[in-house]
């Protein structure tokens, strides 16, 4: 049985300065450094990883890397996990674009591509290959996997490229997971039978836009059907694979967060009056835990 939690990266720095993000590589607002911090506290609570994988962008790579820091687990950054590349709309304001570069009113074709970036067909593509290729590493049967690159055409192309270069990292992980006798914790889904397997969790901090997709995969879903799963700053989503069936446990859900930082849009509460948030915070948890 492998269980995935998807978790978002926290408030960003492009929101409060109202610029367009994509794979413009800026940090988290002190308000995000919070979030990711009791995202955290909370996987650490309720769950046994036995790796954590990242998107290179640093807003979703430092909230991992805390993660996987205090729970001692390899920390595995894979460039498909990183959020549609934005090309030359990337760390633009939002008013210079629509000012340069109006969005056409029918939108954007699927197969367009902004210059120096991708279309969303290029996004679906490389989530799809990430998620099929780490279910045929860890032996999870899932429709249509066809990640692994073979060696049938070996010699016949000019480059090849190994998929999986965490492949080696990520077994010993499970199997250490595996030796201290961890099963995986976290609510096992309703009405789901007996584990065809040994559990092993993992957890997979990516952006928005590259989350939607994923769920599209996931659930079987045409590239251009609507976001049906979004997330919110920190939000974490849980699904469960077993025998090649799917439970959905949970999407996007604040529970680790207090109200005043589950949607602060474009307000950087933390900067604003760090010390009523402080106490906010603290009164929260007071309360939530007794």
């Amino acid at each position: 049985m492998l269980r995935l939690l998807l978790a978002r990266h926290g408030q960003p720095e492009a929101h409060v300065r109202g610029l367009i993000q994509g794979s413009a590589d800026l940090p988290l607002t002190p308000t995000g450094h919070l979030q990711g911090r009791l995202l955290a506290e909370r996987i650490q609570r309720e769950h046994r990883l036995a790796a954590v994988f990242s998107s290179p962008l640093v807003r979703a790579c430092d909230i991992a890397k805390d993660i996987a820091s205090r729970l001692s687990v390899p920390l595995i950054v894979d460039p498909r996990l990183a959020e549609v590349a934005t090309g030359i709309l990337a760390g633009v304001s939002r008013a210079e674009a629509a000012t340069r570069w109006p969005l056409p009113s029918r939108g954007h074709l699927l197969f367009e591509r902004i210059p120096g970036g991708e279309s969303l067909i290029d996004t679906y593509a490389r989530v799809a290959e990430f998620l099929l290729n780490l279910f045929d590493v860890l032996g999870e049967p899932f429709p249509g996997v066809l990640g692994r690159r073979t060696l049938r055409f070996e010699g016949e192309v000019e480059t090849t490229r190994d998929l999986a270069p965490w492949e080696n990292e990520l077994k010993a992980a499970v199997k250490r997971t595996s030796r201290a006798g961890a099963p995986g914790a976290g609510v096992n889904p309703s009405g789901a039978r007996a584990s065809s397997g040994a559990s092993v969790t993992l957890l997979l901090v990516s952006h928005g836009g590259a989350l939607a997709e994923l769920f599209h995969v996931l659930l079987g879903l045409p590239v251009n059907a609507p976001a049906v799963i979004t997330h919110a700053d920190t939000g974490l989503s849980e699904v469960v694979l077993d025998g090649g069936r799917l439970w959905v446990v949970r999407t996007s859900c604040q529970a680790h967060l207090p109200p005043i930082l589950r949607r602060p849009e474009d307000r950087d509460v933390a900067t604003e009056d760090a010390a009523s948030v402080d106490a906010a915070v603290r009164a929260w948890q007071v309360r939530s835990t007794g």
